[in-house]
């Protein structure tokens, strides 16, 4: 992207002072038409032809507007989706939030540690529904970008191929030199939308390795303390077992 900003700088830079030079020409033309020689010819059959050779060549995106309306065919009724059931569960989200900290005011830990794990069962379904939601995102962007970046590949080759020998019948330098700097902010333009493409692919990629998804583990239950008072066994003394009195058990 940064190659292209400045590219286009300097392609828009040598279009505006080929276009001043042309001017100047047509100008003086128009101020001493019999005596100039700078512009003989206006060159319109070879503007012409070259605007044409344009149009059949990078004009037209055969398919690819249909592509970017079938992704966001896709992508929309994803993301509302996702964004309906983040609203449908954030009202009992919300009350389980009351419910925990009312239980951690009363001390009851086991119920916190509860109402955590149901809260983050659904921050859980939260997460898996957003990166399936970025895995559509860039899938449909993929495709956006490959139709894209393949058909300007194919189409500024043409352009260059077919409008060459038109421009070289441009002997003019001024009309010339403008002729070919516009035909390179025709190409740079695309090739920097190309790049953008690619840059949100990225963005997008980052984002989904960057969400990690980790399904909750229930809390252990509380352990069970018996009863000191249990441990104590009916001890009898030896002395009045052997007397007779008391039977032992």
């Amino acid at each position: 992207m940064t190659y292209s900003d400045k590219e286009i700088q300097a392609a828009t830079a040598r279009a505006l002072d080929a276009g001043n030079r042309v001017m100047a020409i047509i100008r003086h033309s128009q101020i001493d038409p019999d005596g100039t020689i700078n512009l003989p010819r206006t060159f319109d059959k070879q503007l012409f032809e070259y605007g044409q050779i344009v149009k059949l060549t990078i004009g037209v995106n055969y398919g690819l507007d249909q592509t970017v309306q079938g992704a966001i065919g896709v992508m929309g009724p994803a993301a509302k989706q996702a964004a309906d059931q983040l609203m449908a569960e954030m009202p009992g989200f919300q009350q389980l939030e009351k419910e925990q900290d009312a239980a951690r005011d009363a001390g009851n830990d086991a119920r916190v540690a509860e109402l955590q794990y149901e809260m983050d069962k659904i921050t859980f379904r939260w997460c898996k529904l957003n990166k399936n939601t970025l895995e559509i995102d860039y899938a449909q962007h993929f495709k956006i970008y490959k139709q894209s970046s393949d058909f300007y590949r194919s189409s500024s080759r043409d352009l260059y191929a077919y409008s060459q020998p038109i421009i070289d019948q441009i002997w003019v330098p001024s009309l010339n030199d403008w002729v070919q700097a516009s035909r390179e902010l025709y190409v740079l333009t695309p090739y920097k939308l190309s790049a953008q493409y690619a840059n949100s692919l990225a963005e997008i990629a980052r984002g989904i390795n960057n969400l990690k998804c980790i399904e909750p583990v229930p809390p252990k239950p509380p352990k069970t303390i018996k009863d000191p008072s249990s441990r104590k066994r009916s001890r009898i003394a030896p002395s009045i077992l052997r007397s007779g009195w008391v039977s032992a058990p």
